[in-house]
């Protein structure tokens, strides 16, 4: 909307070519705001089951949680159910642990293979691409160059003779003028 909208107050000929699409794009904008505010939540609250919620506190969880009500609070202490949570538990670090040590294996590693390619492709920029670039401009320039001999040798020859050159200059310039007519 603030990039848009602000297009319909341009006046002349940008004005007049922008508005339209300007005001289109604003009032689709506003339009989307509007379902996306409204229309949108109201659908997923109607659609939505009860899955999608948060499981309530009072429900029994499933055998994979680490706290499952079974009864009173005696029951909950036996040594089958105190030895397999801290059995979950000690899994769970284990888990935890190996993922940062193959996080820290992958840092070490993509640490050497940087430090290798930036080397690699510092040695191409440094070395390779320079050579190239002067190779190229050395043979985009030699036609230039020769022009430009040619130029600084024909130069004093002009200055001495200056009524060949302005005739010549006077010759084209009329030459071009009476091509005019046939410009369409």
């Amino acid at each position: 909307m603030a990039v848009f909208f602000p297009l319909v107050f341009v006046q002349g000929v940008a004005g007049q070519l922008f508005k339209d699409q300007a005001l289109t794009v604003s009032i689709a904008l506003m339009i989307s705001l509007v379902v996306s505010l409204t229309l949108i939540p109201m659908l997923s609250s109607i659609k939505a089951k009860a899955p999608m919620a948060f499981a309530d506190e009072s429900t029994p969880a499933s055998g994979n949680s680490l706290w499952v009500r079974t009864g009173s609070f005696m029951e909950r202490m036996r040594p089958q159910w105190l030895f397999g949570t801290l059995l979950r538990i000690f899994r769970l670090l284990a888990k935890g642990l190996k993922a940062v040590y193959v996080l820290l294996w992958l840092s070490t590693r993509l640490d050497r293979f940087v430090a290798w390619l930036f080397a690699r492709v510092s040695w191409f920029f440094l070395n390779w691409i320079p050579g190239v670039m002067h190779w190229l401009s050395a043979k985009l320039i030699r036609p230039y160059d020769v022009a430009a001999n040619a130029y600084h040798a024909l130069l004093p020859k002009a200055l001495k003779n200056p009524v060949p050159v302005l005739g010549s200059a006077a010759t084209a310039f009329f030459l071009s003028l009476a091509l005019l007519p046939l410009l369409g």
